[in-house]
Formats: structure tokens, C-alpha cells, sequence
């Protein structure tokens, strides 16, 4: 099992882990990179887990905007899914050689929107 996390050890963190191929190799490119993932979210006094599927190139584009965000520290990463029902949003904000701040947003999309967010 691979896993990235974002935030701290234990508080203000989301973690994603993924478990494995959902399906066996079939040749078609949507059966064949679903991965079953855990997510893990600590966020203020809200904690909690859930299991979601999502496609490797979805990761794969998250990770190439997290790399200029973190080379430009500045700029938006947004992962979203096919299926659009979790939407998790990461904000740098550069304050020149003094830091920068992170704003985190995640949002489940359904009959009923939920969200959880973090300056």
C-alpha cells in the first residue's frame, strides 16, 4: 500500500492510502486503473474514513499541479474524480521569503453537499 498525506502528523491532515487495482487486467483503460483507496481526514474536531475508488491518471494530475505549486509557491491544486463526487481542493498562497499559507477544501458532492474547510 502506497499513502500520501498532506498537513500534520496527527491534526489537520488528509491522507490518502492506496490498497490496490479494484479489477484484474482487462486491456480497457477505465476497468483496468481504478484503484480502491482509503481517505483519512482530520480537521479541527472532525475525523474520519472513507473508502473511494479513483483512476490513476486523476492522481497522476493532481501530483503534476502539487509539483508547480510546490516549485511556484503559489496557485491552485485541484483533485477531482470522473465520478465528481469528492472534490478536494489545496490553496498556496505565497507571502514572499516570509512563507506562505495553505487552504484546504473538501467538498463530497451528493443529494446532500457536505464540506469541510481549513484556512
Amino acid at each position: 500500500m502506497r499513502s500520501v498525506a498532506f498537513g500534520g502528523e496527527k491534526h489537520e491532515r488528509l491522507a490518502i492510502t492506496a490498497i490496490g487495482y479494484e479489477r484484474k487486467a482487462s486491456g480497457e483503460y477505465f476497468d483496468d486503473n481504478w484503484l480502491s483507496a482509503e481517505v483519512q481526514i482530520n480537521c479541527g474536531s472532525f475525523c474520519g474514513k472513507f473508502s473511494a475508488a479513483f483512476l490513476t491518471g486523476e492522481l497522476e494530475t493532481f501530483q503534476a499541479q502539487l509539483v508547480s505549486l510546490y516549485e511556484a509557491l503559489t496557485g491552485t491544486a485541484r483533485f477531482e474524480t470522473l465520478k465528481a463526487s469528492w472534490r478536494w481542493k489545496r490553496r498556496v498562497l505565497a507571502r514572499g521569503i516570509s512563507g506562505f499559507r495553505v487552504r484546504h477544501s473538501i467538498n463530497r458532492v451528493s443529494a446532500t453537499t457536505s464540506s469541510l474547510r481549513s484556512a
